[in-house]
């Protein structure tokens, strides 16, 4: 802002100082925002993670309270939990191949992980003695 006062008896900025401002925030903006969406998708990412090892922890205690088979199938970027038809979907993860997980009426899996597809590549989840 230049310290003079203008013929009229008002100071201000030229639009030549205006537009350098403008190119100087829109250079650093946009050397800023790439690293903090990255960072975004990268939690959001782990979010679904920790909700789907949830959703199966749901799944593997309903199984054993209500002692009924409990069926869990994926396929894309979808979680079906059946009985009762439940649907998951999921943004930031996806499935690689269509997948059953079946819990039995004591809460055992029959198998031990999931494959989860996310930006880094496959990655198991797998079902620790907890749920």
């Amino acid at each position: 802002m230049r310290g003079k006062a203008k013929s009229n008896g008002q100071a201000g900025f030229t639009l030549v100082e205006v537009i350098v401002v403008l190119l100087i925030v829109t250079i650093g903006l946009s050397m800023v925002v790439p690293g903090l969406w990255k960072q975004y998708e990268k939690v959001e990412r782990g979010t679904e993670i920790r909700l789907l090892v949830e959703l199966m922890r749901d799944a593997r205690w309903s199984a054993f309270l209500k002692h009924v088979p409990v069926s869990v199938e994926f396929s894309e970027r979808d979680m079906i939990v059946s009985p009762g038809g439940e649907k998951h979907s999921f943004t930031w993860i996806s499935f690689p191949q269509q997948v059953a997980v079946r819990f039995n009426a004591k809460g055992f899996p029959d198998r031990a992980n999931v494959q989860v597809l996310i930006d880094e590549g496959v990655r198991d989840i797998a079902f620790d003695a907890e749920g």
